[in-house]
Formats: structure tokens, C-alpha cells, sequence
């Protein structure tokens, strides 16, 4: 009887650390969508950025990051996991890392709009945050529930998200080949395009957690 009860305690601390894990990485994806849509703000209201809060809220995300890779290797060495554990760490240990990124990518973004002094072109770079934003939700929905994207939403809006970034990239090569803004206007638009890329990651990440691919 004492080692049935010993049995229960030890689940009942693994299933804690399982729902410790869970809160972490919606944390990490709370900390990268405020990121998004502080970027969405600033380029809807032509307003100024703080590219020191952006910084603040890279370094909380690689923190929860380390934090959620720490974790994952506890849960692992603690307890043999059963199948539907294991697809949960595995699934974090993953898409922490996306998450990482994008707030990277996120940072990245922000210091480029702070260089960025010209109107042209915004309307454009602001549709492909508010897509990314959608498909950031998306996949972090899927990654809460542990689902995949049986819809494609996130395939779909990754397409459009290409098609703006086309656009972009076409006419300024085109038209302002010679121009500084120019630069920085693809650039912002390549950020936002990498962010997508991590998206759909993460969709694969769930239809595939163990497969090896170039991240």
C-alpha cells in the first residue's frame, strides 16, 4: 500500500512539472505576441519605438528559454516519460527554441523601424505583421492544445506573408536601388518573413516533435 501511495505522490510532482512546463512556454509565446504587437502599434500609429523595452523583453525570453530546457532534461533524467509526456517536452524543447528566435527576430525588428523615417511602404510591412500576428496565434494555439494545423491557417497565411515580401523586395530593388531606406525597408520585411518561417516551424514541430531537420 506504502509503494502504491509513493507511486501517486511521484506522478502527481511529475504532472505539477508537466503543468509548470505548459505555463512556461505560453509565457515565452506571451512575451513574443506583446512583442508583435507593440511592432503592429508602432507601425499602424506611425509612432515612436523603445528599442530598450524590446531588449528587456528578448533577454525575459532567452531566460525562459534556458529555463524550459532545464526543465525538459529534469522531466526526462526524473521519470521514464509515457508517449503523450514525451510529446510535450519534446514539443517545447523545440518550440522554446522558435520562440527564442522570433523574440530575437522580434529585437532585431525593432532597431531596424527605429531607422526607418520614411512613410512609403509601411502600409505594407504593417499587413505582414498583422498576418504574422494571426499566424503567430495560430501556431501557439496548436502548440497549447498540443494539435496540429489540420487547417493549414498557418501554411496559408505564411503564403500571403511571402507574397507582400515579394512585392516589397521587387519594387525596391526596382525603384531605390540606391537608397539607404531602401535597405532598411527590406530588411524590417525580411525580419517579419523570418518571424513566419519560425511559425510554420512550430506547426512541424507538432506533426513531426522527433524528426532532425535544419532549423
Amino acid at each position: 500500500m506504502e509503494q502504491v501511495r509513493t507511486g501517486k505522490s511521484v506522478r502527481l510532482h511529475y504532472d505539477q512539472k508537466l503543468a509548470d512546463l505548459r505555463a512556461q512556454l505560453k509565457d515565452l509565446g506571451g512575451i513574443c505576441r506583446r512583442m508583435l504587437e507593440t511592432i503592429e502599434r508602432v507601425l499602424a500609429e506611425n509612432t515612436d519605438i523603445s528599442t530598450y523595452a524590446f531588449a528587456s523583453a528578448e533577454r525575459e525570453a532567452a531566460i525562459r528559454v534556458r529555463s524550459i530546457d532545464r526543465l525538459c532534461s529534469l522531466l526526462i533524467l526524473r521519470q521514464q516519460p509515457v508517449s503523450k509526456d514525451l510529446r510535450l517536452i519534446t514539443v517545447a524543447t523545440r518550440v522554446s527554441t522558435d520562440l527564442g528566435r522570433i523574440a530575437h527576430l522580434c529585437l532585431d525588428l525593432s532597431k531596424t523601424l527605429e531607422r526607418i523615417s520614411t512613410d512609403e511602404f509601411v502600409r505594407d510591412l504593417l499587413n505582414m505583421c498583422v498576418l504574422t500576428e494571426k499566424q503567430f496565434a495560430a501556431a501557439m494555439r496548436s502548440v497549447m492544445e498540443l494539435s496540429e494545423n489540420q487547417d493549414g491557417d498557418i501554411e496559408r497565411l505564411d503564403d500571403q506573408i511571402d507574397y507582400l515580401y515579394g512585392k516589397i523586395k521587387t519594387w525596391l530593388i526596382r525603384d531605390n536601388t540606391e537608397s539607404a531606406q531602401a535597405v532598411e525597408l527590406l530588411m524590417a520585411a525580411k525580419y517579419l518573413e523570418r518571424i513566419a518561417d519560425h511559425c510554420v516551424m512550430i506547426a512541424d514541430d507538432l506533426k513531426n516533435p522527433l524528426s532532425e531537420k535544419d532549423r
